[in-house]
């Protein structure tokens, strides 16, 4: 009896490591699939504070036009690039905001000036 438990104990332990490396490993187009045509504008949604944080702490006083962006958003496996102008009076700057998928819908935010 304890043999059966120590093998079904091991059986979960290692479709838990399964789980959770996939979690990490899968692309955002594995995300965005589940959305459809969607997905682009559900991440301006859904981050939309904290992009506006990100703004603020280094871009004070400007403003950006994220409905815009929705049409500009690309993603490489991992990644995903949202191209924003934001706008100050008559100063405009190109910026890009930088995603790094985590875990499923899951996001570390970065914020760049676009080359």
């Amino acid at each position: 009896m304890r043999k059966k438990i120590r093998v079904v104990i091991r059986l979960m332990l290692v479709v838990l490591v399964i789980f959770i490396i996939a979690g990490y490993a899968l692309p955002v187009s594995f995300d965005a699939s589940t959305c459809a045509t969607g997905y682009k504008k559900w991440l301006i949604d859904t981050n939309q504070n904290q992009f506006n944080a990100l703004l603020q702490e280094k871009y004070p006083d400007f403003h950006a036009d994220f409905s815009s962006a929705v049409d500009k958003i690309f993603w490489d496996y991992h990644t995903v690039f949202i191209p924003v102008s934001i706008i100050r009076d008559d100063d405009k700057i190109d910026l890009v905001i930088t995603g790094r998928r985590y875990w499923f819908d899951k996001y570390i935010w970065s914020i760049g000036k676009q080359e």
